[in-house]
């Protein structure tokens, strides 16, 4: 009889783990973001992600790529690890292994809510730390695609990205996934 007790509690023990675990994956927002050009898709990690309130977008070339205005503007930080490509590959994708970052603006309503915003005219992406590119090179323009922000919490968007850039070459540079914008004051 004991060890019969014994055994249901361990086989309840387990199932709640389990029931924990598993509601835990299940309810958190999944966020894998992927950068695509001419060579293969590659997942780049959200290293920080910035919000600013009553601001509007400007000229990629300045030194501040916003000011005061009637919007919101999105800043993420991206970044990966690109191998060596092919000779085919665009200038901005490198020669050897080495690390790649770039940050993506993006301009949102004011106030901020849920919906689906086109990209076009609306968002850029700057490469940082490419001092052999000239700034044309480095400076990649929305040419299509939507941010869309699934839902908010009062700290928090959670948003999807489906955009194709470009800079001044034609070089594509694409981005596809989701991420968490933080929304703290």
């Amino acid at each position: 009889m004991k060890r019969s007790g014994l055994l249901s509690r361990v086989v309840v023990a387990v199932l709640l783990i389990g029931a924990v675990l598993i509601a835990g994956c299940v309810s958190r927002f999944r966020q894998d973001l992927y950068l695509t050009g001419e060579g293969p898709q590659k997942r780049v990690k959200v290293e920080h992600t910035r919000f600013i309130r009553s601001a509007d977008l400007t000229d990629p070339h300045n030194q501040m790529k916003y000011r005061a205005g009637k919007h919101n503007v999105g800043i993420l930080t991206i970044a990966t690890r690109l191998g060596k490509p092919d000779s085919t590959a665009p200038a901005w994708n490198f020669s050897f292994d080495e690390s790649w970052r770039a940050d993506v603006y993006l301009q949102l309503p004011e106030p901020l809510r849920d919906g689906r915003y086109t990209l076009q005219e609306n968002s850029f992406a700057i490469l940082l730390e490419q001092y052999q590119l000239s700034g044309n090179e480095r400076v990649f323009y929305a040419l299509s695609g939507f941010l869309t922000i699934d839902s908010m919490s009062s700290r928090d968007a959670y948003c999807r990205i489906t955009g194709e850039y470009a800079n001044a070459k034609k070089e594509p540079m694409n981005l596809d996934g989701t991420f968490k914008l933080k929304i703290r004051d």
